[in-house]
């Protein structure tokens, strides 16, 4: 589980920017557009970094970026 104080939010952006890369070929896959890709991404990580507490640690990093992704896009 990631743990966080209330104002050290360090170790969620640490993940989130090791995870960038997989967002946006996840953003492309969806769009078909660098350029929506891209701002798709930044949608994507302000929403993971505004709302830490909703992942649950009951399933991967990944798998709470897609389901956030597939919410956003409706794939």
């Amino acid at each position: 589980m990631l743990r966080t104080r209330a104002d050290d939010h360090k170790p969620l952006e640490d993940l989130v920017q090791n995870q960038q890369g997989w967002i946006y070929n996840i953003a492309v896959g969806m769009l078909y557009h660098a350029q929506d890709a891209k701002d798709a991404r930044q949608e994507i990580l302000a929403k993971i970094l505004a709302r830490p507490s909703s992942f649950e640690a009951r399933s991967t990093f990944r798998t709470c970026l897609y389901r956030t992704s597939s919410t956003i896009y409706s794939i």
